[in-house]
């Protein structure tokens, strides 16, 4: 994930596109061999089109430049949070009591784990998913990604 110059720099992306309308869903840097990829997740009411991605992109992709907080050559991605919605604030978890969530937890002994259900309850130290089996009780550190799926008719 982001070390800590990465997440000053997460933090005054945050402020830019709360100022330009924007609020910043999730921001994640991978390295790839020679390459890594910056990935921002942008929202705004009533959704994000492409060209909104494409402002986005010039116009962050500007700020970047400026402040060169990565090493070595990357490739900048500005997207949407899609159809099925990253959870990664309190408030985005919160909107999606009720509905179905599928929800990667850090990797274990044996591979990742992957709990699927409606969401029930959140509190500021753990969610509580509804599978088809049982109530699972899941600690949000050990959260990797949780998406609220979206229920095609």
């Amino acid at each position: 994930m982001l070390g800590p110059p990465l997440a000053e720099v997460e933090a005054k992306i945050g402020a830019l596109l709360e100022a330009w309308g924007y609020e910043l869903v999730a921001m994640r840097y991978y390295a790839h061999g020679g390459r890594g990829r910056l990935w921002l997740v942008i929202d705004k009411p009533g959704g994000v089109s492409v060209a909104d991605c494409e402002t986005i992109y010039e116009r962050i992709g500007d700020y970047l430049d400026v402040l060169d907080p990565i090493p070595g050559p990357y490739v900048l991605e500005v997207s949407s949070p899609g159809v099925d919605r990253l959870l990664t604030k309190d408030r985005h978890f919160e909107e999606a009591i009720g509905k179905q969530v599928r929800v990667k937890l850090r990797p274990r002994q044996g591979g990742r784990r992957t709990v699927t259900g409606r969401l029930r309850s959140v509190t500021e130290k753990e969610i509580e998913v509804e599978t088809e089996r049982t109530v699972e009780r899941l600690e949000r550190a050990a959260i990797d990604e949780a998406r609220a799926l979206h229920q095609w008719d």
